[in-house]
Order: C-alpha cells, then structure tokens, then sequence
C-alpha cells in the first residue's frame, strides 16, 4: 500500500468517526419531534348519531357486460342489491390490479403474465369533452 493510500484511508476513516461521534446540531428555533401524546392533535369527535365509515375495504367490481340491460345504477345502488358474485377488492387501486389479484390475469411484472393480458384492455381512448 502506498502512502498516499493509507493517508486517504486515514483521514477517510477519522471523518467517518468524527460524524457518528457528532451529535446533529439544530437551530435553536426548531424543535425535536416528541412521540408524546400532548404533542399529538386531539382526534375530531363524531357528532351525535354519526356514525365513521372507512371506505378502503369491501369493494366489488363486475363489468357491465355480465349485468343485464336492465339491471340500472339505482337498481346497484339499494342496500338489498345481491354483489356477492363480483370480485371484491380494496381501495385505492386500479381496475386491472383487482382483476389480477382475482386471478383473472397473471401478474403483468412477472414473466409473460403481460402478453396474456388482452391488448384492448391496454388501450385507453380518450374522449374529446369539449
């Protein structure tokens, strides 16, 4: 080993103690982040006969090629609708994720599951809305 190599070696590892030995110096004005309760904002209360409904789990989707012509957007949305043969899912996520984690296709990022996918499914069309 050279000298200069073992000098860079040196002064390499001297600045590495230094920073770990360092405590980090803040701004007097700025404060540390406490995990104590005080700190945390109060949650807001629910109001009297409210009820908190976390829209995240028990999703379904179907496509509306299997639903019959007069099967209607009031007639899914009443509480006494049967959904039970869709495919459920979670949000947030996209269309094609549900259908891959139903297993109606594979896993586009693995291997060829992207080929089995058919190409009109990939394809968006957008429309002039103008």
């Amino acid at each position: 080993m050279t000298l200069r190599v073992a000098a860079t070696l040196l002064a390499v590892t001297l600045l590495v103690a230094v920073a770990v030995a360092s405590p980090i110096k803040r701004p007097h004005h700025i404060k540390p982040l406490s995990s104590s309760a005080t700190d945390t904002p109060a949650a807001t209360p629910t109001p009297p006969g409210w009820s908190k409904s976390f829209l995240s789990a028990n999703w379904r989707i179907e496509t509306s090629a299997h639903l019959s012509p007069a099967t209607t957007g009031k007639i899914i949305s009443s509480s006494s609708y049967d959904a039970s043969s869709w495919l459920p899912t979670s949000m947030p996520a996209t269309v094609m994720a549900a259908l891959v984690q139903n297993g109606v296709y594979q896993d586009p990022y693995y291997s060829l599951g992207l080929e089995a996918i058919p190409v009109r499914l990939l394809i968006i069309i957008y429309h002039n809305l103008s």
